[in-house]
């Protein structure tokens, strides 16, 4: 991968690309999206279709960096998503740093209405989080012990409430995958720190959803770009919030 911003440099290492800022005991939260050059995050309700093997690559060492992954209930099903996998040399890296040899997966969910049954959560090696309302704890109270369950708000989620819940377990590197709608509420919230934007050489067309997807911001949100990388024509973009 090549460095293309602030200054040139060849041949740089992803860990050293996406190596988040340090944040010692506050939490720093990344959303990691991939969009066409039209804007589109998915073809046929699938991210995969934009993505490439850089890409994943990509993706797969934000995800090795980060203490945790949250990510909405509706594109952990819309994705199909499984547990999290790391190999035993990324396992021994995140030991040395002090992480959980595999990050968890973090579901925000009002309803907590799952199969409880399905690989995500009987395969994993690290316990999925279910961040959810007070209905959807009691509605998970009869659900086999494959989770663990926080409630985080009454009709809907607190994020915010969710991000402290998470950072007293020692989890303070978040790394958010969507969708656009839980993005967009972040944003809202005030939570969001980084946004790392893969942009793939792709025009898709149609009117599906952004990257963020909500109401109309009164104030359009702010970011500052810190780094631009390339590789196989795909441009990776890390942008700061400054609303932090």
């Amino acid at each position: 991968m090549r460095q293309l911003w602030p200054t040139s440099i060849e041949g740089i290492d992803l860990l050293d690309a996406f190596a988040p800022p340090p944040h010692e005991a506050t939490s720093h939260l990344r959303i990691n999206m991939v969009s066409s050059l039209d804007g589109a995050i998915s073809i046929e309700g699938k991210s995969e279709g934009l993505s490439g093997p850089a890409d994943r690559r990509a993706f797969h060492t934000m995800r090795g960096l980060a203490d945790v992954i949250l990510v909405g209930a509706g594109t952990m099903r819309e994705e199909n998503y499984g547990p999290s996998k790391m190999s035993p040399e990324e396992q021994a890296r995140r030991q040395g740093r002090g992480q959980n040899p595999i990050p968890p997966i973090a579901v925000v969910t009002r309803s907590a209405s799952f199969d409880w049954n399905a690989p995500f959560f009987r395969d994993a090696a690290s316990r999925p989080i279910i961040l959810t309302t007070h209905d959807g704890a009691i509605a998970a109270q009869g659900a086999p012990d494959v989770a663990d369950i926080i409630e985080c708000g009454s009709h809907d989620v607190d994020l915010a409430l969710a991000i402290k819940e998470l950072a007293s377990r020692g989890l303070t590197s978040l790394l958010c995958e969507g969708g656009p709608t839980l993005n967009a509420d972040l944003l809202s919230a005030g939570l969001v720190n980084e946004l790392c934007l893969t942009i793939s050489p792709l025009i898709v067309q149609g009117s599906g959803k952004k990257i963020f997807d909500g109401s109309q911001l009164e104030t359009p949100a702010g970011f500052d770009t810190t780094h631009v990388f390339m590789e196989d024509g795909f441009l990776f973009l890390r942008l700061a919030c400054k609303q932090h």
